[in-house]
């Protein structure tokens, strides 16, 4: 029976349906076949579409396409922008589509979407178009992009075609660090950035510098010494002063800008190359780098200079080529006023969020990155973006996400909807960085607002959540329209502070946590039977359920019960892991999943040895990543089964070393347990590390390397004052064939106990 209603419905549609013709120009271009290609897969739910070239009969509806003869005679032809696109009525049965390299598609998309309720709600998604367009012989309407480059830093799934069509689709005409592929190509993008990446470039203009003079090298105010970068990341950056560094610049931009000539030869070749320092925030310090830096006004100044100099030697050769430095660490403070940038330089402005507090060194505005920018907690750094904006157009490097699990249960709409109003008549290249989709809430309707909203920032974002919340959820919108409303209620009573631990937002509660599974329990009824809906209801779930699971106030015993949330947590990962993760990203984040799953982050239950303590935070063997290189590993004598250690390859006498670091202060509290004191019976013992007072970044270390870390990061906040006494759970593997020699340290526990009162802390014995 369900069979035969199929059919049905088929020759029901069939019948329905519209006969359309495209016709192309006699000599059409690549993004004109595009367009008709696209306009044939988008329309075939509503109609019939045949692809022709200029002159052929036709019959029904007929859409032309590119500079066709009939498009000249009515005046549709012109020089273009790339992104300039124009639909124009002939009569009721005939319409025009025209407009630049890209235009010409985007003027395809804009008739569906206009006239035919088209939607690209995902990668996986399109909606529509619900009817055949439907135009009136006086419709005429044209347009063109408000940013000259749009890009996303998004997530890399391992359906990447996928990604780039739907993304293309969405208008981003580049993608950042990724090959360009004939699909790109096809769809009118042309390379944007030149070689060799589009951020964090010093590393690869110096790693063929293998006998250059330490000189050529920044010299670090953290070492004393002059560093060389060994990846993007550094440690090293150069000397902006040497006038050799600057030459050699100069010689190596030039000599990618020849093969980037070469590379491209049937598209446009890039215009954009990143002078970009790379990612840390240790400049050089050398008496002639400070001297500049006096002289200039700031270290903002002194890498102007440099990438003006650069700038100025390339345009005498390539006047085409635009160079984009970093505003950001050591040079996101504005310059000073007068000071001259060359029009070919064009400042990228990226503004790290409150979550980086431990970048400290050189003053350095932060930024709620989940609030508008022009929300009042973030006065400061709109000011620095507005003194930034006076010297003219700029590049943004918008940060539509959060890191270290501060993000978690929040939602940005307003952040994307306001600073996309700002960047336009601002910014002539803006990128997003909206990463790690299985750490944000409604990511979907994230990347669907922001795709709107860079075509035209003027959209009403309330309409568009609106109409994307109806579709994408269709049945059981009412609830999960309630679940982001929970969502936005908490979020309000944070007064805008976004960016702190989860586990000090009181709003995250037992009554957060009921209404939620009843919400979502309502909506999976509905979606009974729809697999797609279903796997939608439980990837926004499945967050609720992950920070549940880091909760120590959330009981065990709460319904569906502690055990329940974590297994089904991980079910569901492991569905959506296939559809939002590939590569070093997917095993990274198993990995953490599977720690979670496996008991709590941490908790606040008693501890045996220490009677009638109270405890702040107990970190167990579960609860620590695998970094540098320390190893997690199975474990007999855990407490989870699980723990960390590090190879130490030392004897008994060196005693074992191990502290506590506050990030932001870079103050240290170092332990170093002579082989006398400490038991290397290969037990786990607890050894204490003293009362501190943790800052917003901070972690406990152990072994000489410091290597064995766990941050503490998310029980700040949790004592009125933060202080707390520390201690660390460790033991020893002996080497087999040398009982005198240490082969593996291990780390199964961090424990934060509140200070015991004077009296009885001066009686402490320091173990």
């Amino acid at each position: 029976m369900k069979k035969i209603y199929v059919l049905l419905l088929f020759f029901c549609l069939a019948l329905s349906a519209g006969n359309i013709t495209v016709i192309l120009p006699v000599k059409s271009t690549v993004t004109e076949n595009t367009a008709a290609k696209e306009l044939q897969t988008l329309l075939k739910k509503t109609s019939k579409v045949t692809i022709a070239k200029e002159g052929v009969k036709t019959s029904g509806k007929v859409i032309y396409v590119g500079s066709t003869a009939v498009a000249k005679k009515h005046g549709a032809v012109k020089n273009f922008d790339g992104d300039e696109w124009l639909i124009r009525a002939i009569d009721g049965n005939s319409i025009i589509l025209n407009g630049g390299r890209r235009g010409v598609i985007y003027a395809a998309y804009e008739l569906l979407e206009r006239l035919g309720n088209l939607m690209f709600l995902d990668q996986y998604t399109t909606h529509g178009p619900e009817k055949e367009p439907e135009w009136s012989k006086n419709y005429a309407v044209s347009g063109k992009m408000p940013f000259s480059w749009r890009a996303l830093y998004s997530y890399f799934p391992p359906d990447l075609q996928g990604r780039h069509l739907w993304n293309m689709r969405s208008r981003q005409n580049f993608f950042i660090n990724e090959k360009f592929s004939p699909l790109m190509k096809a769809h009118g993008l042309t390379p944007f950035f030149g070689k060799p990446r589009a951020s964090h470039t010093f590393y690869s203009y110096t790693k063929e510098w293998k006998n250059a003079p330490d000189e050529y090298f920044s010299l670090s105010a953290r070492t004393g010494k002059r560093e060389r970068a060994v990846s993007p990341y550094g440690p090293g950056q150069v000397c902006f002063t040497h006038p050799k560094v600057r030459e050699l610049f100069v010689q190596q931009l030039e000599k990618f800008i020849r093969m980037d000539m070469a590379d491209y030869k049937d598209v446009p070749p890039p215009v954009c190359y990143a002078i970009s320092h790379n990612d840390n925030n240790n400049p050089c310090v050398c008496e002639n780098c400070k001297a500049a830096v006096k002289k200039l006004g700031n270290y903002t100044g002194l890498v102007i200079d440099f990438v003006n100099h650069i700038g100025r030697s390339v345009a005498k050769k390539y006047p085409h080529v635009i160079l984009k430095m970093s505003a950001y660490f050591f040079a996101q403070p504005p310059p000073v006023p007068g000071t001259k940038i060359e029009k070919n330089v064009v400042p990228g402005i990226a503004q790290m969020g409150m979550e980086w507090e431990d970048f400290s060194s050189f003053t350095r505005t932060k930024r709620e990155s989940l609030l508008p920018l022009n929300h009042p907690v973030n006065a400061r750094a709109f000011k620095e973006f507005k003194q930034w904006a006076s010297f003219g157009k700029i590049s943004t490097w918008d940060y539509w996400i959060t890191w270290r699990e501060r993000g978690l249960l929040t939602d940005n709409c307003e952040a994307v909807r306001e600073n996309l109003k700002i960047n336009k008549g601002t910014a002539d290249i803006i990128c997003g960085e909206i990463e790690y989709p299985l750490q944000t809430s409604f990511h979907p309707l994230r990347m669907y607002l922001i795709h709107r909203l860079w075509s035209d920032p003027a959209r009403n974002a309330d309409a568009e959540i609106e109409r994307f919340m109806n579709v994408y959820y269709g049945k059981a919108v009412k609830e999960m329209k309630a679940v982001r409303a929970l969502i936005l209620a908490e979020n309000k009573t944070l007064n805008g502070k976004m960016t702190v631990p989860v586990n000090v937002r009181k709003g995250l509660n037992v009554r957060y946590f009921t209404e939620a599974e009843k919400l979502f329990n309502a909506a999976l009824a509905k979606a009974k039977g729809d697999k797609v809906l279903t796997l939608r209801i439980k990837r926004e779930r499945f967050n609720f359920d992950r920070v549940r699971t880091m909760l120590p106030q959330i009981p065990a015993s709460l319904a569906p019960g502690d055990q329940v949330v974590r297994k089904r947590m991980l079910a569901v990962f492991n569905e959506l892991a296939n559809l939002y993760l590939s590569g070093e990203g997917r095993k990274r984040e198993t990995a953490e999943i599977e720690r979670a799953a496996s008991g709590p982050v941490f908790t606040t239950e008693p501890v045996k040895e220490f009677p009638g303590r109270k405890v702040v935070a107990h970190f167990r063997g579960n609860s620590f990543s695998p970094q540098y290189k320390a190893i997690s590993a199975a474990d007999a004598d855990s407490a989870t089964g699980t723990a960390i250690y590090h190879p130490v390859n030392g004897l008994k006498t060196e005693g074992v070393r191990f502290g506590y670091l506050n990030s932001i202060a870079k103050k240290s509290v170092i332990r170093t347990i002579g082989h006398k004191q400490f038991k290397f019976d290969g037990k786990y013992h607890w050894y204490r590390i003293g009362e501190v007072t943790l800052a917003p970044s901070c972690y406990v270390f152990a072994h000489k390397t410091w290597q064995l870390q766990r941050p503490l990061n998310e029980v700040y906040g949790m004592t009125a004052d933060n202080r707390v006494d520390i201690y660390v759970k460790l033991k020893t593997e002996m080497d087999k064939k040398n009982p005198q020699k240490v082969d593996k340290l291990w780390l199964d526990g961090v424990l934060l106990l509140e200070p015991l009162p004077k009296v009885q802390r001066d009686r402490l014995t320091q173990l």
